[in-house]
């Protein structure tokens, strides 16, 4: 129900509106704490992107294309965060087994150690937040933010693919 106004049920649109609203939200929190988590780890907020899409490729290594793909970087760009990541501790990169010519940059074992005092506050919270909703729901709710991330990435790719037009208003490659 809206929150104090009335005892009618929100309508479709109404929910609708307040998931996307929720959503807009749930991504800046998001970008604030991944940008925070960067600084106290010394790290580029870029370089902490690169680490959280890694972990996420898991159990499957990325190569610095996709990497460089998903963050709207140049090879170039990404090739710098994966230097800089590497002196960390942070990535190794491995040559692909079936294509030697083709580097995967994978996670090093325990390299996100570092950052569990930092986000360990925050994944506490989190799990007394869905402890307080019944596990169907937190079910559905799961498989609802792993399909809107799948659409929100898939939409941010297109974006890029697409061509963006110049400060004249004339149509020019996104690269």
């Amino acid at each position: 129900m809206t929150e104090g106004t009335s005892l009618t049920p929100p309508t479709r649109k109404d929910v609708t509106e307040g998931m996307l609203r929720a959503g807009r939200g749930l991504g800046n929190a998001s970008a604030m704490l991944n940008h925070a988590c960067a600084e106290r780890l010394g790290l580029h907020a870029t370089d902490w992107e690169c680490v959280g899409l890694l972990d996420e490729a898991r159990p499957e290594a990325l190569t610095a294309g996709r990497l460089a793909e998903l963050t709207g970087l140049t090879t170039g760009a990404i090739t710098g965060v994966i230097d800089r990541l590497e002196a960390k501790g942070f990535v190794r990169r491995v040559r692909d087994p079936a294509d030697r010519r083709r580097v995967n940059v994978e996670l090093q074992e325990g390299s996100l150690d570092a950052a569990q005092p930092i986000l360990s506050g925050m994944i506490g919270d989190m799990v007394a937040l869905q402890a307080e909703f019944p596990t169907e729901d937190v079910a559905r709710f799961v498989e609802l933010l792993d399909r809107a991330a799948s659409i929100l990435r898939s939409h941010a790719l297109a974006l890029r693919r697409e061509r963006a037009p110049d400060r004249g208003g004339q149509a020019s490659p996104s690269s």
